[in-house]
């Protein structure tokens, strides 16, 4: 009579302890990147059990970026809704941590509106991940009305930007879960970043905003 132990025989602590060590990456992961980690996915194929089991670790406990661009760029296969559809909702709900660009604002006469991507990309976030807790804005390359929000420099643009662009997008994450933590980062640094309007008003969404090392910004 055999003895002979396999590995689906093993308590589900320590294959639970394999599944994360073998599928959790230390750092956020972009989708269809070059650089992205060579994650063992073959594991989620060798049999439904060892499936069932991964796929909530695999997406849930793992960040996935779609702020880093693919080089070359390939715009199609980088959107989080190709992304979404992609792994489909028995995966995207498991979905914890997401890092999105922040949503390119339109005017519209003299209403200010969501880019008809970003609003769409915001509609299949809230549909698709339920369990999504953490979200991170980067404001790389963040366009209203032509230009770059967040260029100091663009002071009555920025002013606008308070005003409406910022409660625009707060009420759209609010839809999407009222407990979600929300990391904003801006990709250039003066005083009124850390002090006065700008940062009162990120304070009153419960925003993060990471710290500034005179470098760069750190989420450390």
């Amino acid at each position: 009579m055999s003895t002979q132990i396999s590995f689906l025989d093993l308590p589900g602590e320590i294959c639970n302890w394999i599944y994360r060590n073998t599928l959790v990456w230390n750092h956020s992961i972009p989708p269809k990147s070059p650089r992205k980690p060579k994650l063992p996915l073959n594991l989620l194929l060798a049999n439904k059990k060892v499936y069932d089991e991964t796929r909530s670790i695999l997406y849930s406990q793992n960040s996935f970026d779609f702020i880093t661009r693919p080089s070359p760029p390939r715009p199609t296969f980088h959107s989080p809704l190709f992304f979404l559809d992609k792994i489909g909702p028995e995966n995207s709900k498991w979905i914890e941590s997401l890092e999105l660009q922040f949503p390119i604002i339109r005017l519209r006469g003299s209403e200010v509106e969501l880019d008809n991507v970003s609003a769409s990309i915001l509609d299949k976030v809230q549909s698709s991940c339920p369990s999504l807790k953490r979200l991170t804005l980067d404001t790389v390359d963040t366009i209203f009305d032509g230009k770059k929000v967040f260029d100091c420099t663009l002071t009555a643009i920025k002013a606008f930007m308070w005003k409406y662009s910022l409660d625009l997008v707060a009420a759209r994450l609010r839809a999407i879960s009222q407990q979600l933590e929300v990391t904003f980062i801006i990709n250039s640094y003066c005083d009124c970043v850390t002090q006065g309007e700008f940062k009162a008003k990120l304070d009153t969404y419960g925003w993060k905003l990471p710290a500034y090392n005179g470098d760069s910004w750190s989420l450390a």
